[in-house]
C-alpha cells in the first residue's frame, strides 16, 4: 500500500509540475508614471516636476531622450510650450542662442545658468525655426566667448545684434526633437515610463 500511494502522490506531483510550466507566465506589471502628451494623446516625455513659480498657470517640466542616450527636458503649460532653458531641476529659466558671428549664423551657444556644474541631464533650450530643441554639444565644455548676436527664447527668429563681452557659453546643436508637432492643449497622465 505505500509503494502504491507513493506512487500516486508522484503521479499526481508530476503531473501538477507539468500544467504549470504549460500554463501561460504571468505578465509582468508595467511601471507607471506622469507623462505628458498632446491634444492627440501623443506622448511627449515624462514629467519630471510640475511647477508654480512666478506664474498663475502650473507649469511642467517633461523629460526626454535624446539619439544619443543622454537626457534633456522641456518646459511647457497647458496651452504652449515654454520658450526657456530647463537646465535646473528647480526652476526654468529663461534663455536665448547666441552666437559670435554678427547676424546668428554659423555655431549656436547656450549661456549656462544656474548650478550648471551640478546638472544631472543635458542643457537645453527651444528656440526657432519651429520649436527646435537645442542642447548641449556632447564633451563640450565651457568657454568664455565675445558674442554679437542672440535670438531671445521670448522673441522667436528675431537675430538681434548686441556685443555681449566675456560670458560663460557652451557650443549648442540642434536636435531632431522639434516640439511644434505636438498639438495643446497639453495635459499630464499616467502612462508607461520611458520613452
Amino acid at each position: 500500500m505505500r509503494n502504491r500511494s507513493g506512487v500516486v502522490f508522484a503521479i499526481v506531483g508530476l503531473a501538477a509540475a507539468a500544467a504549470l510550466a504549460a500554463a501561460p507566465p504571468k505578465p509582468a506589471k508595467m511601471a507607471l508614471c506622469p507623462i505628458a502628451v498632446d491634444a492627440t494623446g501623443a506622448k511627449m516625455g515624462d514629467v519630471l516636476q510640475m511647477l508654480d513659480a512666478h506664474s498663475s498657470a502650473t507649469q511642467a517640466v517633461a523629460l526626454v531622450q535624446l539619439d544619443d542616450g543622454r537626457a534633456t527636458a522641456f518646459g511647457f503649460q497647458r496651452d504652449n510650450i515654454l520658450m526657456v532653458s530647463a537646465n535646473d531641476l528647480y526652476y526654468l529659466v529663461e534663455s536665448s542662442l547666441v552666437w559670435e558671428s554678427p547676424d546668428c549664423t554659423g555655431t549656436p551657444y547656450l549661456l549656462p545658468t544656474g548650478f550648471f556644474d551640478q546638472r544631472v541631464f543635458a542643457v537645453s533650450v527651444t528656440n526657432a525655426p519651429g520649436l527646435t530643441l537645442y542642447v548641449e554639444k556632447a564633451g563640450a565644455s565651457v568657454q568664455i566667448r565675445e558674442l554679437n548676436s542672440y535670438r531671445g527664447a521670448d522673441i522667436g527668429a528675431e537675430c538681434y545684434t548686441r556685443e555681449l563681452s566675456g560670458y560663460s557659453t557652451i557650443e549648442a546643436v540642434a536636435t531632431s526633437i522639434d516640439l511644434s508637432r505636438y498639438t495643446p492643449p497639453f495635459t499630464v497622465r499616467f502612462g508607461t515610463c520611458g520613452p
